[in-house]
């Protein structure tokens, strides 16, 4: 079924066409401006039951106009089914469309168990109450392009399904994203709040950084490896998450809090807020943690933290509340270090566990920083 693309000749399609395929390939308006083309239904179903595999998916192409559902869409309610927005498949090729507008209550991919939806969002407008990729069944969602707005996106939400949400391009816009399977984000914009228990890739390494608009709070696995990426949101690593950052240029714009395990292979990691450290973190001797302008409160567990360099920018007012920051280089642009109760403890060759006694506290090295103070308590 397509919508929105002219001159099909497959027999079963329903057309409309606002626009028309020139003699270079190019989509042209019609004479007269576009055309507007509706379609409403109460429930659409895209792969209501199983179909034998060679006689292909059934699926929806919305290449132009809008597609209003009152009720809810299921691709792969039963069987298999794919849903496709801004793209069309044209004399063999793949070709660019202007995706138009979709609404409908909730989105399903994949609903019951052994069912499949594939749903790819290229250009255009999709609006839904709520998106499930994979609820009982297998889901995923491609979006290279277009906006994506949603009240809650579910990724594996159901109770056997499985999800996979792919990001490359366009806008995601959603109140909240739960996902128990994978989410991969390697572009575009990611606005609201995640919460994972699953599996989340952070790559893309663009001159200008890409930015992960989202609050996350980590239950699972989350991974940042090859990327230059913004978070502008709180970051959350709770007991149990893990969190790594490989070869990265990350800057985490709100605060940020590890309760579980934080590791770091060669990167550079920028701190524009607060930096709670309680859990464990694995840092490389090539890691950079520079602390921008402004206050940053450091909380930190007991046994102690290593960061091999520490960059503070002019202006930045590091706090250190009771506990142990190692580090090996410590570079002061015009900083301040505050000792509300912890300790700065300089060290050569790190050991796997520090151990502050065996260590040299507040050596000559720090004499010659300027701006150090103690802080005490009212």
């Amino acid at each position: 079924f397509t919508q929105g693309k002219p001159y099909q000749d497959a027999s079963g399609t329903w057309t409309t066409s606002s626009s028309y395929l020139d003699t270079t390939g190019a989509w042209q308006p019609l004479p007269g401006g576009p055309l507007t083309n509706t379609v409403t239904t109460p429930n659409l179903y895209i792969g209501l039951t199983p179909t034998a595999n060679d006689n292909g998916w059934p699926s929806y192409t919305l290449a132009d106009g809008t597609l209003a559902v009152s009720g809810n869409t299921y691709v792969g309610y039963g069987g298999q089914g794919s849903f496709t927005q801004g793209q069309i498949w044209n004399n063999g090729t793949t070709q660019a469309a202007n995706g138009g507008t979709f609404t409908t209550g909730s989105l399903y991919l994949g609903y019951n168990p052994g069912a499949s939806g594939t749903y790819t969002l290229a250009n255009g407008s999709l609006t839904t109450g709520a998106t499930y990729v994979g609820y009982n069944g297998s889901g995923t969602f491609n979006q290279s392009g277009g906006t994506h707005t949603t009240g809650n996106l579910s990724i594996a939400g159901g109770t056997s399904g499985y999800g996979n949400y792919n990001l490359s391009g366009g806008t995601l816009s959603a109140t909240t994203i739960v996902n128990k399977g994978t989410f991969s984000y390697s572009g575009g914009t990611v606005t609201g709040s995640l919460q994972n228990n699953g599996y989340v890739s952070v790559t893309g390494a663009p001159v200008t950084p890409n930015t992960f608009g989202a609050s996350v709070t980590n239950n699972g696995n989350f991974n940042v490896n090859a990327a230059n990426v913004i978070f502008a949101g709180t970051v959350t690593n709770n007991a149990g998450g893990f969190f790594g950052i490989n070869f990265s240029n990350v800057t985490f714009g709100g605060s940020v809090f590890n309760y579980g395990s934080w590791f770091t292979d060669p990167s550079t990691i920028t701190i524009t807020g607060d930096f709670t450290q309680e859990g464990v973190l694995h840092a490389s001797s090539g890691d950079t943690f520079e602390f921008t302008s402004g206050s940053h409160v450091i909380t930190l567990g007991g046994g102690g933290t290593y960061i091999p360099t520490i960059i503070l920018d002019p202006g930045a007012i590091l706090i250190l509340e009771p506990g142990t920051l190692f580090y090996t280089t410590l570079t002061n642009n015009g900083g301040t270090i505050d000792f509300n109760g912890g300790f700065l403890v300089f060290e050569t060759a790190p050991s796997a566990v520090p151990v502050p006694a065996g260590l040299l506290l507040l050596g000559p090295g720090l004499l010659a920083l300027t701006g150090i103070r103690r802080r005490t308590r009212k």
